[in-house]
């Protein structure tokens, strides 16, 4: 927690400083490393302090290549914090922007959650496996025009955070993040991401050894 609150891009003033345009109302930290890449995110200063969570995460796993993410986030007025999106972060040397390849696995650790929260959940979608092979990323809408209020085959869960909290989902499933309000006007809601993929040597040749942005 304390790592996070010290880190440049989340200091006072870093608001601005959006992982993506789904993620309207945060700041936040992006690192990706593969298995030979996480030596030099133990080597930097700002990042090694989250190994713990890493490790923990990678204890018995057989992913190889990986994004972890530091998301602050702050009220937003306009809409969910984060909107709607699969984790697909992961990016390749030769393909730009990422998005090719969707993560096997998400784990989510909340370092802080403001005083009288009100909103904020965590609300996760799983399609059925046939209407993501055939829709890729578009499945979430055509599964929704297609069967209306019929969510039969749909897995569906809310998760209010909590502090100290670990959250774990697959990675094709589709996620957001609610509005919040806080007792704190000025709070944040901060949480660890880290996703883990499992790539062929084919692309783990081609994923970045070790990036921070």
């Amino acid at each position: 927690r304390s790592c996070a609150a010290k880190h440049p891009k989340l200091a006072a003033g870093a608001q601005t400083n959006a992982l993506t345009t789904a993620f309207k109302g945060t700041a936040g930290v992006f690192v990706q490393f593969t298995e030979s890449g996480y030596a030099e995110l133990l080597a930097d200063s700002k990042l090694e302090c989250f190994s713990a969570f890493v490790d923990a995460m990678r204890d018995g796993s057989s992913a190889n290549a990986f994004v972890l993410n530091v998301v602050s986030a702050s009220p937003n007025g306009d809409g969910d914090v984060i909107e709607y999106h699969m984790d697909q972060s992961l990016g390749l040397s030769w393909i730009q922007p990422p998005g090719h390849l969707v993560a096997n696995l998400v784990d989510v650790l909340y370092l802080e959650v403001p005083e009288g929260l009100s909103g904020g959940e965590l609300e996760v979608q799983k399609l059925p496996d046939e209407w993501l092979d055939q829709h890729g990323l578009r499945a979430r809408g055509a599964f929704r025009r297609a069967r209306g209020n019929d969510t039969a085959g749909r897995l569906d869960a809310s998760v209010t955070p909590a502090e100290n909290t670990r959250v774990t989902f697959r990675g094709d499933a589709h996620h957001r993040v609610r509005n919040f309000t806080a007792s704190d006007e000025s709070a944040r809601r901060v949480s660890l991401v880290l996703e883990s993929y499992v790539l062929s040597s084919w692309y783990l040749w081609r994923a970045f050894r070790f990036y921070v942005e």
